[in-house]
């Protein structure tokens, strides 16, 4: 958990794997149908720049950039989290399923964010944003522990929101002000303001893209 979270560090009604109907007998230990109580997370592995199940919040903008890499397909490729062939088009340093090798990470290891912080937030469209965690921030939820940084940081844009509880919306977020921390794949820490330039943010997510990393 991050130090400036104020949430419980254990949560109820967690999803506990990918499909809603993950619960088995041999699963693990559920509350409610296919849910489960769990220590949550603030923490997320680094999809990439992806269009992806449960990461696919379709508010966000299309930001306009002459290599078309905010184009779904493109430059932002869509991954089915539960097909195993469609892994390889995770261009981040984690996948959701395993993760990718240092040598993989061609655009460096100080330019390549592996780890970000995540809040899990509800949001929404209302006048309120709403802070309180969603049912997939706990680290044992493959759609809890893994995220894609296509979603602008501390985004509370109600134009590039969805409807309240809708996971596919949070992103890069914390209670810091003005910012949040992400850890390099050189196990260097930086924080990084929330307006971060949107293809700065990209070339950070993206291990192999080839663009400048500048100015952080």
């Amino acid at each position: 958990m991050c130090p400036s979270c104020a949430h419980e560090p254990v949560l109820n009604d967690q999803r506990p794997g990918y499909r809603w109907n993950a619960g088995t007998a041999a699963g693990p230990v559920h509350n409610n149908g296919d849910r489960a109580t769990a220590a949550r997370t603030d923490y997320v592995g680094n999809l990439g720049h992806i269009w992806a199940g449960w990461k696919d919040c379709g508010n966000v903008p299309q930001f306009p950039h002459p290599q078309n890499l905010f184009t779904v397909n493109q430059g932002t490729p869509w991954v089915n989290g539960e097909a195993l062939g469609e892994q390889v088009n995770c261009n981040g340093v984690f996948r959701f399923m395993g993760s990718v090798r240092l040598a993989d990470i061609t655009d460096g290891t100080s330019k390549t964010i592996a780890v970000f912080e995540d809040m899990h937030f509800r949001g929404g469209q209302g006048a309120t944003f709403d802070t309180r965690p969603l049912d997939d921030a706990a680290w044992m939820s493959p759609l809890a522990a893994v995220n894609s940084l296509r979603n602008p940081m501390n985004n509370r844009n109600p134009a590039w929101l969805q409807n309240a509880d809708d996971r596919r919306c949070h992103g890069w977020s914390s209670f810091h002000p003005g910012g949040a921390h992400a850890l390099l794949s050189d196990a260097s820490v930086h924080f990084f303001s929330q307006d971060i330039d949107h293809v700065l943010r990209y070339a950070l997510a993206v291990r192999n893209d080839g663009l400048p990393v500048e100015g952080f």
